[in-house]
């Protein structure tokens, strides 16, 4: 039965009342949340699910709401204290959470951002460190869905040694006793979570690699806008507050001359950075001029765009069906358009529901093969899910006129949806690569992503598949761990084939057919850097790489293979130009 809010007595303006303690609990979390239930219940979801009765507890402030957000949090039963506000103010909010908190460390999380139990164990045994008061996770934005300007905007912004640095722009800070009496003594501003990361030196703060946040920035060019506004009144705010910490939050010319430096390729993107950001200060100052001053202004096309996602926490757990019509035709392969979050959000839904299957990620080399093998391509006709693991692949696509939101590779995955194993409890088996790589690449997985259940790793020999014996040896092992989510690293067409025998014995399970991510994953094997795999280069880098191993697939089949399918797509486009109207999302 779902516990009826308290409202807590009125506190005095700027008031942090002093918590007691239960000395059982790892921490306590408090939410503050105004009108959030769009996107509370994706927070819930991962807190709750993989967290134990012991772990800490979780206190919900509802303020000023006029939505279902005291609904969707009470909705998560007992684990979830709630409390509502009248007032809208995130101030009084956190102070109202802190008044029934029990323990220490204390974790304040924005209900807009993703992280789970296993991200806040680790703040807060990171606390446990001499000197450290105050620490935040590392920040991974979600930018599928956003568009380029959007993107380039916050590529840059995430570089800058100030936000890689300080604790503001993750939506989650965690305290000490000692740092909770630090920020308690702070003014009220509205840029609170830059005021904590200020009140704090470089040695007594800390952002910890181990622990993830994922942030979803705006998806519009006008909402970028108005938090940046927000951002830029803010720190105005801070440094004409009396009692507030000195900012050092202003870019410096010279950090992105610095960035430049190291990553050439971003140069177009620190042009359009400076020129956001005059713009904001522009109109920031305009709006300072005219009395409007600090508001808090809010976007709200991360909070759509999550509803449009599935966050939604009446179907928290619950698999949704992909989207059968929103695939694209392309090379004789039905993609399916959704983007890396997509694809994660997916499986682990199903997983959760008790449905398994499998993904393929066809590149270019996987649709030649497929166009001309009737075979191979009804082996990856089979797969649940098919995305493009290839850049050539998404711009074939839109000069076509239809389009796929980005490239998905099993690269790219193994890391996504084993962050996403983590924090809604799902168990991963790696199956592939040299005797020992899965080893590897199991411990290097749980470095990065402390609480991973890893039930089992395989590295058969070659021809495996071919031999009945060793094939049954590698699906009793697998029958016997019952992973939830199996990445299988034998190439082309051998992991689709293998992952078609397993995929009946193992109903409730997901197969990723990943290539050559079990290697990556542990280090073993180089992976190009990001702006290569962002502009289509990371072919050169692993030609470069494997020179003997690749040449004649890149250079003598894939490339002439790619020219012609890109021109066959441009050539469409031309003779249909009213499809790319009707065929966007």
């Amino acid at each position: 039965m779902a516990q009826s809010p308290v409202v807590p007595e009125p506190l005095e303006a700027g008031q942090l009342a002093a918590p007691s303690r239960q000395s059982c609990l790892l921490a306590s979390v408090v939410i503050p949340a105004c009108n959030e239930s769009r996107v509370i219940g994706r927070l819930l979801g991962q807190l709750v699910r993989s967290a134990g009765q012991d772990d800490f507890e979780i206190v919900v402030v509802a303020n000023g709401c006029t939505d279902d957000t005291v609904g969707v949090a009470e909705s998560f039963g007992p684990r979830v204290r709630v409390l509502s506000l009248g007032v809208a103010s995130k101030r009084e909010a956190l102070a109202a959470g802190d008044r029934v908190a029990g323990v220490f460390p204390r974790v304040y999380v924005d209900a807009d951002v993703e992280i789970g139990a296993g991200d806040v164990r680790v703040l807060a045994a990171a606390l446990g460190c001499p000197g450290v008061l105050a620490v935040a996770p590392r920040l991974e934005l979600v930018m599928a869905g956003a568009p380029w300007p959007v993107r380039w905007y916050w590529d840059v912004w995430s570089r800058l040694p100030e936000v890689r640095q300080g604790l503001f722009g993750r939506g989650v800070v965690a305290v000490s006793e000692a740092g909770y009496r630090r920020i308690a003594a702070l003014p009220p501003v509205f840029a609170d979570d830059l005021a904590m990361s200020l009140a704090f030196s470089a040695a007594e703060r800390a952002v910890v690699d181990d622990a993830r946040v994922r942030v979803h920035p705006p998806r519009t060019f006008g909402d970028l806008m108005r938090i940046r506004i927000r951002a830029a009144a803010g720190v105005a705010q801070v440094e004409q507050t009396a009692g507030a910490p000195p900012s050092t939050a202003r870019t410096r010319p010279s950090d992105l001359v610095a960035i430049v430096a190291g990553e050439p390729f971003l140069a177009p993107r620190v042009g359009l950075f400076v020129l956001v950001a005059g713009l904001v200060r522009w109109r920031a100052g305009r709006a300072h001029r005219a009395g409007r001053g600090a508001r808090w202004l809010r976007d709200e096309s991360s909070r759509r765009a999550a509803v449009q996602a599935g966050a939604a926490p009446a179907e928290a757990g619950r698999h949704r069906p992909a989207d059968r019509a929103g695939r694209v035709p392309l090379a004789g392969i039905d993609f399916d358009r959704l983007s890396e979050a997509e694809v994660v959000e997916h499986v682990i839904s199903a997983s959760m529901g008790g449905q398994g299957g499998w993904v393929a990620t066809p590149n270019v080399d996987i649709c030649r093969i497929a166009q001309r093998d009737p075979a191979a391509r009804a082996l990856v006709a089979s797969a649940s899910l098919r995305v493009p693991d290839g850049m050539p692949l998404v711009w074939a696509a839109r000069l076509s006129g239809d389009r796929l939101p980005e490239r998905v590779s099993g690269s790219s995955l193994i890391f996504s949806l084993t962050a996403a194993a983590v924090t809604s409890g799902r168990s991963v088996y790696l199956l592939g690569g040299a005797p020992g790589v899965p080893e590897l690449a199991a411990a290097e997985l749980s470095r990065l992503y402390p609480g991973v259940k890893v039930v089992g790793t395989a590295a058969p020999p070659v021809g495996f598949d071919n031999d009945a014996e060793r094939m049954a040896a590698v699906r009793d092992h697998l029958v016997a761990t019952v992973p939830d989510i199996v990445y299988v690293g034998l190439g082309f067409p051998k992991q689709e084939r293998v992952i078609a025998g397993l995929a009946a014995v193992l109903p409730g399970t997901w197969f990723i057919a990943c290539g050559a991510a079990i290697p990556f994953a542990a280090r073993v094997l180089p992976r190009a850097p990001a702006w290569m795999r962002q502009t289509g280069l990371e072919w050169v880098f692993r030609l470069i790489s494997e020179p003997r191993r690749l040449s004649r697939r890149y250079l003598i089949d894939d490339a002439p293979y790619a020219a012609r399918l890109i021109a066959s797509c441009t050539a469409q486009r031309i003779r249909h130009p009213s499809r790319h109207s009707n065929s966007r999302r």
